[in-house]
């Protein structure tokens, strides 16, 4: 029989149970600075799971994640201020 997280990574587009379950780091955070090469740095505003602390900044991979705004069919790229949720697999 196949545990959840065999199952889990075998999903393409991951639920929200198993994209917790195989994060070493979920919080909220709001990124502070924005890289030309698919890099953000985002600072930590809540923590729900994981080592990570308030206050602490972090650099997050960040390629080919957009944003949808209201009345516009061009999703946009993540910017400066924008709030997030992050769910991270620390690399070893």
């Amino acid at each position: 029989m196949l545990q959840a997280k065999d199952i889990a990574k075998m999903l393409y587009v991951y639920d929200l149970d198993s994209l917790i379950f195989l994060s070493t780091d979920v919080a909220e955070a709001e990124i502070t600075r924005s890289y030309d090469i698919n890099l953000i740095d985002v600072k930590i505003t809540l923590v729900h799971k994981g080592g990570l602390k308030k206050g602490e900044t972090v650099a997050v991979h960040a390629d080919g994640y957009r944003k949808r705004k209201k009345d516009d069919p061009n999703a946009q790229p993540l910017a400066v201020g924008d709030r997030l949720v992050v769910s991270v697999a620390r690399a070893a």
